[in-house]
This record gives structure tokens, sequence and C-alpha cells, in this order.
């Protein structure tokens, strides 16, 4: 219904720029999709709850995606299974993923499969990675990743990747995480161009157990820096309360988890300036 007086002109046109953007991600280019919509906007609620500014924590199986050196940290068998239903509005950007890390007795395995897409485009993803302990209070990992693209009367495209991290511990308060992507000079998609390599360095603090904040550096070889923080806060060990911010592009980001026994329930969600919120869901079990 239209009220009396309102204006229904800009209520189309943003609609049109949403389905805009999801034809330029869907089949104009499939590197910056995969690149933008899966690894910058994140996995996993905590990191997406604290904007990203996660490769100094990393502590979860989603650490393949953010600094795998911290899978290191991980010493019992964790299960994630993630979902963004309709990213930025749009039930077209769906995405499904599920991450698992085995512990051994001097370093962790990770596995991560993600979805993305609809009937006309589709996108699956693997990461395999693993994190040791190099000295007492040093950590290094790695993690390789593959991407395959489907789309209809197009045809299909892969391409993989090479990640490496270290993570290192001062006392029982500072970690300084530093993560390389894409090293390996496979190709991407459409072209013979290589993947864009990323350079990311953070540092975390906790003055207390049950607060942690985070910084964070991004440099792609293909755009500016980015800059990110982010804050959590766990009360009475139920509840995690996060939030954080981001500039390059600029994001607000939040999220909560709740925990009770093994498992644990998380919601976080972000904010971008031109196609508005997105939603995500998770639920966690750890043996």
């Amino acid at each position: 219904m239209i009220l009396p007086g309102e204006c229904t002109y800009f209520r189309p046109a943003h609609q049109a720029k949403k389905y805009f953007f999801l034809l330029l991600i869907c089949f104009l280019s499939p590197l910056y999709r995969t690149r933008c919509a899966g690894e910058q906007n994140g996995r996993g609620v905590k990191a997406i709850g604290m904007a990203d500014a996660f490769g100094a924590i990393a502590d979860q199986p989603w650490a393949l995606y953010y600094n795998a050196a911290g899978l290191a940290q991980i010493h019992t068998s964790e299960f994630e299974s993630f979902l963004v239903p309709s990213q930025f509005g749009l039930p077209e950007l769906r995405t499904a993923a599920f991450a698992c890390a085995v512990p051994f007795s001097d370093f962790t395995v990770a596995l991560a499969v993600e979805q993305f897409g609809f009937d006309l485009y589709h996108e699956t993803a693997l990461y395999l990675g693993t994190g040791a302990v190099i000295e007492p209070h040093l950590y290094a990992g790695v993690s390789l990743h593959g991407h395959r693209i489907d789309i209809v009367r197009y045809g299909t495209a892969a391409a993989g990747a090479l990640d490496i991290g270290i993570l290192g511990l001062y006392g029982e308060c500072l970690r300084i995480g530093c993560t390389a992507a894409n090293l390996l000079p496979l190709r991407s998609f459409a072209n013979q161009e290589k993947l864009p390599q990323t350079f990311s360095a953070g540092i975390a603090y906790s003055p207390l157990p049950s607060f942690v904040c985070s910084i964070e550096i991004e440099n792609d070889s293909r755009s500016s820096i980015m800059i990110k923080g982010g804050i959590e806060q766990t009360i009475l060990h139920i509840i995690a309360v996060r939030a954080g911010v981001a500039k390059n592009p600029e994001k607000f980001s939040m999220g909560v988890s709740y925990f009770i026994g093994r498992f644990e329930f998380g919601y976080a969600g972000y904010s971008h300036t031109e196609l508005g919120w997105t939603h995500q869901i998770e639920i966690g079990f750890v043996l």
C-alpha cells in the first residue's frame, strides 16, 4: 500500500541497483565475486561480527579463510555450519558453508566446503589446511583452496591458490598475525591474469579473559589498503557480543553467540552503504 505523500521513485531505483550488482557478480566478473563476496565478507559469525579483523585471533576452523596458523590453537574437534540466506537482501546470493578441524599431537588439520549461487550461477569452493606449533609461542599454517564456477550457457571454470600465515603470542594478552594469500602463480577464471595477492597483518589485545579487541590492515594487489577492527565481550561464558567497523569499503558489523553445552548458536550481520544489511547464522559443535 502507498501512503498519501509517500515517494515511490526511490524504491524501484534501489531495487534496480541491487539487481545490477547481481548481474555484475554473476556474469561479468567471477573472480571479483569469489574474492569480494567470499573472503572479504568473511565466514563465521565471530569473524564477521568483528568486521573480519580475525587474522590475529583465528581460533576456529574458519581460520582457513583468515590465518591457517591459528588452527594450531584448536585442541578439540570442532564442527561449524554457516548460512547466508540472502546477501544484500537478494535470495540469489545465498551461501552455505561447513568447516571442521581435527587436532593431532603437534598440528591441526581443517577442511571447509561452501556453495554459492542459484540455478543460473553456481560456485563451489574447497579449503584444506593445517596449522602447527613451531615454537611454544609461534604458530605457522598453510591453506590450499580451489574454486569452481558453473554458469548456464557459459560453461565451467576453475582456479586455486595457496595461503600461508604465522601467529605469534606475546604473554597472555597480545597476539600478532600475518597472512599472505594467493602466492602460487595460478590463473584466474576467464583470462590469463594471476589471482590478486593479498597481504594482511593484525594485532589482538585481550586485557581480560572475557574481552578482546583486534585491528587489522589488509593490502590487495589490485586495490587500496583496507583497515578493519572489532571487539568481543563474553558474558558469564554463555553469551558473546561482538561489533566491528571497516574502511575501504565502509562496513559496520555486529553479532552475538549463545553457548549451551557443546553447542554454539550464532548470528552476525554487516551493512553496506548502498546495498543494505546482510544476515548470517551459524551452528557450531565441539567434541
